[in-house]
């Protein structure tokens, strides 16, 4: 079961904060939509970035991506399971 897009809320920055973690920065204001699975955020990037081969995220709004279980791994950037 895929999980639900969390609420859409609009953050205004105050100079030199980021966004919260998940979500992408706009000058001084945070997108309306978190990072989707398969991406992450640590609040200050422009753009969510993919994760990387050998890592996964299933969540929205993530600041990292989980790296695989034991010997498993990802054949391609942004997975948003651990069985791509």
């Amino acid at each position: 079961m895929r999980e639900k897009k969390p609420q859409k809320e609009l953050y205004v920055l105050a100079e030199n904060l980021a966004c919260t973690r998940g979500y992408r920065r706009d000058a001084d204001r945070c997108f309306l939509d978190p990072c989707p699975p398969g991406h992450y955020d640590n609040g200050f990037q422009t753009n969510c970035l993919s994760c990387p081969g050998g890592t996964y995220m299933a969540h929205f709004a993530s600041d990292a991506c989980i790296p695989c279980p034991g010997d498993e791994i990802t054949d391609e950037e942004g997975a948003d399971n651990k069985d791509l």
